[in-house]
């Protein structure tokens, strides 16, 4: 691959690992790029994807595509390899993220669902296609069961306009990056058609996980969860949400993370999935919700 990216006149190659996608950084005409090798996705997909930074970058701050030697996306044995400008922002854990920091994040949400809405141009699946869902089904009889009931709870779910839409599917505070007060959004790659809300469960489901998921702070995040809407409300009145739902969207993205987590060899779990993988189950087992608490913000 390092040979290939160099024929296309992209140097000084580096790691920057990646989750489910192996991330790199080069130079490129002398610029610093990102480039995402990507095996989940189709090309008709990751174009829609390209196609949706573009509109949205001309109004808001996100993360912008590039072309390399003329294209957006090219195909490379078995990837396809998308091109990003390298921000000169700080990540989560190099500062201490405020309320304000969490005010601008709603905010920024808040003008990508406002962009997204009757926005059905674009080629993205729905949430019952995200390539997680797939690897849940391989999990234990169980995890299957609270998959369909959950599923089927959100199918029953009205998929009015403003309610549900074209959404960025992993809105955590890590796919966010800072400078000072102010925030750029990155990592599309999970664009899909969801219900608004999930973007809001995903940013707050993280902040109750923390470091520590057997010790949720429950009062800390009810905070930085009005902080966040707030944001949201000063761009965007238009989403709605039924917030009664959220411990559903909460429970859904669970289930994805159990079964990434579960991707990953028994020897490398650390004390922290290790403890998320006890809680999932123990919660699941039990009925019980993620958090024996509601949301709610008018």
């Amino acid at each position: 691959m390092i040979e290939y990216l160099k024929s296309l006149n992209i140097y000084d190659i580096k790691s920057l690992k990646g989750f489910h996608n192996q991330i790199l950084s080069g130079l490129y005409q002398g610029k610093e790029i990102v480039i995402r090798l990507i095996q989940r996705r189709s090309f008709e997909e990751t174009m829609a994807e390209i196609s949706y930074l573009n509109q949205l970058s001309k109004i808001m701050n996100v993360v912008k595509a590039i072309q390399i030697e003329g294209s957006y996306v090219i195909e490379h044995q078995d990837y396809l390899l998308s091109f990003y400008e390298k921000l000169h922002m700080k990540h989560w854990y190099e500062l201490s993220l405020t309320m304000k920091h969490h005010f601008n994040a709603g905010k920024a949400l808040g003008q990508i669902h406002l962009f997204s809405m009757n926005q059905n141009q674009y080629s993205r699946k729905d949430y019952k296609k995200h390539p997680d869902i797939q690897l849940i089904n391989e999990l234990d009889p169980m995890i299957k069961t609270e998959l369909k009931k959950t599923l089927k709870t959100i199918d029953s779910m009205k998929k009015e306009p403003n309610y549900y839409g074209l959404i960025h599917g992993d809105y955590l505070y890590s796919n966010l990056m800072y400078d000072k007060d102010k925030v750029c959004v990155i990592d599309f790659d999970d664009l899909e058609y969801n219900y608004y809300l999930y973007d809001i469960a995903v940013y707050i489901f993280y902040l109750l996980l923390g470091g520590d998921p057997m010790d949720i702070d429950l009062l800390a995040n009810l905070e930085v969860f009005n902080h966040f809407m707030r944001g949201y409300r000063s761009v965007n009145q238009e989403t709605q949400f039924d917030f009664k739902d959220i411990n559903i969207f909460f429970r859904l993205r669970q289930l994805k993370l159990l079964a990434t987590i579960n991707q990953l060899p028994i020897i490398s779990l650390g004390t922290w999935q290790k403890k998320y993988i006890d809680l999932s189950i123990k919660q699941i087992k039990n009925h019980e919700k993620f958090v024996p608490i509601d949301f709610n913000y008018e």
